[in-house]
């Protein structure tokens, strides 16, 4: 699992659990955001779709380590919208990093849903990095299109 990393010459603070997953939803909801900037210029470059397909898996993998036991969607939900408002100042409304966000957490209870059908679409998402989790990745691409049509209506 990996979390932004910090540049500097001083020991890295060491992160909660649930810090990390606000770290990896935030990269995901940049991520979503760029993936949407894409869609509307020239489409969705397969660079962004594996990276955001990676970072699903990544989620996916952690809710399914903590479900029962912790608050999944409510952690990502809160550390999300923290990390991502650390990141990006009063650049972006408390509205959109909340719709970003929630949309991440969305695919990830798309992609953990559809699993929950089978073995095999859990196998499919995340037993091999050639596959960059092609569950994560379609779910992904099919919600920045719905939600860039929803933006555009």
């Amino acid at each position: 699992m990996l979390c932004i990393a910090r540049s500097s010459s001083a020991p890295a603070p060491v992160l909660s659990l649930e810090r990390c997953v606000g770290e990896l939803v935030a990269t995901a909801a940049a991520v979503l955001a760029e993936g949407l900037r894409e869609f509307a210029h020239r489409g969705l470059t397969i660079r962004t779709k594996a990276r955001g397909g990676d970072l699903i898996c990544e989620l996916f993998r952690l809710r399914q380590m903590m479900v029962g036991a912790w608050d999944f969607d409510g952690i990502a939900f809160r550390e999300g919208v923290a990390v991502l408002r650390q990141h990006c100042g009063d650049e972006i409304s408390d509205a959109t990093i909340a719709e970003l966000v929630g949309a991440v957490i969305d695919i990830v209870r798309k992609v953990s849903s559809s699993s929950n059908r089978g073995r095999q679409a859990t196998l499919a998402c995340c037993s091999s990095s050639y596959l960059h989790c092609r569950s994560a990745i379609t779910c992904g691409t099919l919600s920045i299109r719905a939600f860039a049509t929803s933006r555009v209506a």
